[in-house]
């Protein structure tokens, strides 16, 4: 803290200390440690809404409305940030859809004005669209150069959500070949409680969840589900069932709850989402920018069906994020924004009953 001496009234000198002191030392005086009560209360049942600085900040808070209007009690924000290809450091790197600090706490100011609790979920991308890798593949050349960026980084969003007062802060997403880092992982989780008394998660890919030896220095584990509901190579368009997709299911149904029975660490599904628009569920991770038909809404539907049917209830999941809201083309369907009433049905009925677990 910069001190300056001022002559006059003791409550001028008190008021005048108080405005110049750091907002965050009293934080970085007392870290909160995992074995610390939870600042979490679950379940957590929201919405993914996408904020990307490119658009008008009113498709924001209309698809923040929208998720409120489903029963969302939790926004989580998803933000992109860039790095130049996968083995880079220096990163972020300046990309106009990634929001500064003063738009994301815009941002979550309209999220809390709305009643509603924010989950802030950061994700780093190549920044190369011809790329062909993804965020999972990182290889650094240097890593220790590598993670710095990495730590300086989250420190730096940590801080934006210790002053905007965010109670869940996702600190890493998919980053498969890095999972192994395990005194990586553990020394950034500690660097960010020095500054951030909020609740910390990880969210990984529906493959590698297990792969994860840090999870007890986290107050959840997050779980992007997007398991496959039929077999990649499955002949083309050939119908499949609604019994078929659940039986794809409920393998993972089983390794989670065999998870859980040995571990305390809560879970979460970061994502759970579907294509508007894809050639089948082989892949849910994948869509495309065409126009959507209704067929293929149907096709959203079923995933969003099967998946509720299998984990609703006899999941060991703690909450789940439905993936995504994104009103940034109202003329085309395309993404995973659900197209149609029945599939919203299943987003509100969720949301809104009441935990029983």
């Amino acid at each position: 803290m910069n001190r300056i001496l001022i002559s006059g009234p003791p409550g001028l000198l008190i008021f005048i200390l108080a405005a110049f002191s750091d907002p965050h030392e009293s934080l970085q005086n007392t870290p909160r440690n995992v074995t610390d009560p939870s600042p979490l209360d679950f379940p957590i049942k929201g919405i993914t809404v996408l904020y990307n600085a490119e658009d008008s900040p009113q498709i924001f808070r209309k698809d923040v409305v929208i998720a409120k209007t489903l029963g969302a009690k939790w926004i989580q924000i998803q933000v992109a940030y860039y790095t130049r290809d996968e083995r880079s450091a220096g990163f972020p790197v300046f990309d106009r859809r990634t929001p500064t600090p003063t738009q994301l706490t815009k941002a979550i100011d309209f999220v809390v004005e709305q009643g509603c609790k924010v989950a802030i979920h950061p994700i780093l991308l190549i920044q190369d669209e011809n790329s062909i890798y993804w965020r999972g593949e990182y290889s650094p050349t240097a890593l220790d150069c590598w993670w710095r960026d990495y730590s300086v980084w989250m420190r730096d969003l940590a801080q934006v959500c210790t002053r905007a007062r965010v109670p869940l802060l996702i600190i890493g997403s998919e980053l498969t070949s890095l999972q192994n880092k395990t005194a990586l992982w553990t020394a950034l989780i500690d660097q960010l409680r020095i500054v951030y008394s909020g609740g910390l998660g990880y969210s990984s890919n529906w493959d590698s969840w297990q792969s994860i030896r840090f999870h007890e220095k986290l107050d959840l584990v997050g779980i992007n589900g997007y398991f496959p509901l039929i077999e990649r190579n499955a002949p083309i368009n050939r119908a499949h069932s609604q019994t078929e997709y659940e039986a794809r299911l409920l393998p993972h149904l089983s390794a989670l709850n065999l998870w859980k029975q040995s571990h305390q660490t809560p879970m979460i599904f970061t994502e759970v989402g579907y294509p508007a628009n894809g050639p089948d569920l082989s892949r849910p991770w994948r869509h495309s920018n065409k126009p959507t038909t209704m067929t293929e809404g149907d096709q959203q539907l079923a995933g969003f069906r099967s998946f509720m049917n299998v984990f609703g209830q006899a999941g060991p999941q703690q909450g789940i994020f439905f993936y995504a809201l994104h009103g940034h083309d109202p003329s085309s369907n395309s993404g995973y924004t659900p197209v149609n009433k029945r599939t919203q049905s299943i987003w509100s009925k969720y949301l809104q009953e009441e935990h029983t677990k």
